[in-house]
């Protein structure tokens, strides 16, 4: 025996199961986060320095090849965020790198660009290498929300 859904069904169907995703999205984002690491400077960069698979020489060093480039500009950016709660000013992320400041603005502004043009590849590093950190990175409206 077949029998056909009405439209007014249908849609009932859709916004139940739209609610569903709602509630099940608000449990997995809020659920409590296990096993967190203390959120250092070097934690933060080993964390990326691990997913790229680049060295701590190559990271501060004047190699221009893609994966060291965009491997800076993730540690750089990261390090900026306020829930990272490194608390390192401009200047002193470049004294560390062995750059200027203006060195750093330029790929900090590079991962934000990224972002707001939802650049599907710079979304799925940050998401891995946060995760690791144990943290949450997602879109929520037009913004992303590390958490």
């Amino acid at each position: 025996m077949k029998t056909e859904l009405t439209e007014i069904e249908k849609e009932s169907i859709d916004r139940l199961v739209d609610v569903y995703k709602q509630e099940l999205t608000d449990q997995v984002m809020n659920a409590p986060i296990a096993n967190r690491q203390g959120v250092t400077v070097e934690n933060i960069t080993n964390a990326v320095l691990h997913y790229y698979g680049v060295t701590k020489n190559s990271l501060y060093s004047r190699d221009r090849k893609a994966h060291i480039v965009k491997c800076r500009a993730v540690v750089f950016w990261l390090l900026r965020q306020p829930e990272m709660e490194t608390g390192l000013s401009l200047t002193r992320i470049a004294e560390i790198a062995f750059m200027n400041h203006a060195s750093v603005i330029h790929n900090i502004k590079r991962i934000d660009n990224e972002l707001l043009f939802e650049d599907r590849y710079t979304v799925a590093e940050l998401t891995e290498i946060l995760r690791s950190l144990g943290f949450r990175f997602f879109k929520q409206g037009t913004k992303f929300i590390i958490k």
